[in-house]
């Protein structure tokens, strides 16, 4: 299992000016992953990306946004908890094509899907984009 540790801000305000008057507006750092955990998972035949916050709290799954990716919510938060990749574990390139073209397009997708939570599902694009080769590299090593 690899960890990916994040140095990510841990504010997230946005300012908007409404009839002359300006908010900000931040999102809760428990809104923010503190790190990640990939593994594979070859009971299932995926590559899982778990996301770790602040809390722990039991998972929903969306309906599925890319035939290969699945997304896992928070119930009550709709928080983004884990992305599950089905691959081939030993076509390292396939891995490396999902995670950089189709997981973040199912990650988006299920951002306009629950508006509410598009900054959040943003921080954990984000997050995949920046340690993409770590992630696919998670299934070099598996026999």
């Amino acid at each position: 299992m690899k960890v990916i540790n994040f140095e990510a801000k841990r504010r997230f305000v946005t300012t908007e000016k409404i009839k002359g008057v300006v908010f900000h507006v931040a999102l809760s750092p428990y809104f923010f992953p503190d790190h990640l955990e990939c593994h594979y998972d070859p009971d299932h035949a995926c590559l899982v990306i778990d996301f770790k916050y602040l809390d722990e709290e039991a998972e929903q799954k969306l309906e599925r946004a890319h035939e290969l990716v699945s997304l896992t919510v928070g119930k009550y938060s709709g928080k983004l908890l884990s992305v599950r990749v089905h691959v081939d574990r030993y076509d390292v390139n396939n891995v490396r094509m999902l995670v950089t073209d189709a997981v973040p397009k199912a990650i988006q997708e299920a951002g306009n899907r629950k508006p509410e939570m598009k900054d959040n599902f943003k921080l954990a694009e984000e997050a995949i984009r920046q340690n993409q080769d770590e992630i696919a590299e998670e299934l070099v090593g598996v026999n």
